[in-house]
């Protein structure tokens, strides 16, 4: 059992546990973010300069795949992170 000391001095991290939780968040939070992104008044010029409704559509959903992509890229490093620190200490 942890106790309160092991916490406080870093011998046991509370991120593992909640890394699944932030994963979540971000994974939801991201179209939502988009959707804001979209909003913004800087955004339609650009798409008032594109020929085409199709091409921002493309547009937003390649940003939308990367932002995704790298979202996952960055929890699975700290995933695997803990993965190896705990093999490599034996916790």
């Amino acid at each position: 059992m942890h106790t309160l000391a092991d916490f406080l001095t870093f011998r046991t991290f509370v991120t593992p546990s909640v890394l699944l939780g932030v994963y979540y968040l971000g994974a939801l939070g991201m179209p939502a973010l988009f959707l804001y992104l979209l909003r913004l008044e800087s955004l339609r010029k650009i798409r008032e300069q594109l020929k085409s409704a199709w091409q921002w559509r493309l547009i937003i959903f390649l940003f939308f795949l990367a932002g995704e992509l790298a979202w996952r890229i960055f929890i699975e490093f700290f995933v695997a992170y803990f993965q190896i620190r705990a093999a490599l200490t034996g916790v």
